[in-house]
């Protein structure tokens, strides 16, 4: 969620500040705010965009908003940042890539997921796993040609 990574990964950047956050829920709003160091918070989204000016926007909203919000952050004249997954469905996808192309501004999906430690080491699990099944069909092929009295052995001292 924005409160738990989005958030403490753009305060923790030497290159980005959040400066005002949005959001439905005003007591998580003003307890991040506290928390965080964040200056403002505004529970609409036109309201926060008409009073603030952006280097760049981050929408990280549930899907269900991400075209609205995509909609409203066009006005501007910011870069905008969108939480994956961008729409609901292939017709909301489209409907939000021609209003992006429309306007020319940066626009971007963040996928910070494969970014994160436990990615690479499940991208690296799934690489062992095709490893242990390329063996096993390895193994059969040297039953089946030299008989049952095969024996294999094997050492794995890998750190997950």
């Amino acid at each position: 969620s924005a409160y738990k990574r989005t958030i403490p990964a753009l305060r923790d950047s030497e290159i980005c500040e959040v400066t005002a956050i949005q959001g439905r829920n005003e007591e998580k709003l003003k307890k991040t705010c506290g928390e965080y160091g964040i200056g403002r918070y505004y529970l609409d989204a036109g309201e926060m965009l008409e009073k603030e000016e952006y280097d760049m926007i981050y929408i990280a909203n549930p899907p269900f908003l991400h075209k609205e919000m995509i909609e409203k952050c066009a006005q501007t004249d910011a870069p905008i940042i969108c939480e994956k997954p961008l729409a609901r469905n292939h017709a909301e996808g489209m409907e939000i890539g021609e209003l992006l192309a429309a306007g020319g501004r940066p626009f971007m999906v963040a996928h910070h997921l494969r970014h994160l430690v436990a990615s690479h080491h499940l991208h690296h699990l799934a690489g062992l796993i095709e490893l242990l099944d390329e063996l096993v069909h390895i193994l059969d092929i040297g039953t089946r040609t030299l008989g049952d009295t095969l024996t294999a052995a094997g050492i794995q001292n890998t750190r997950i």
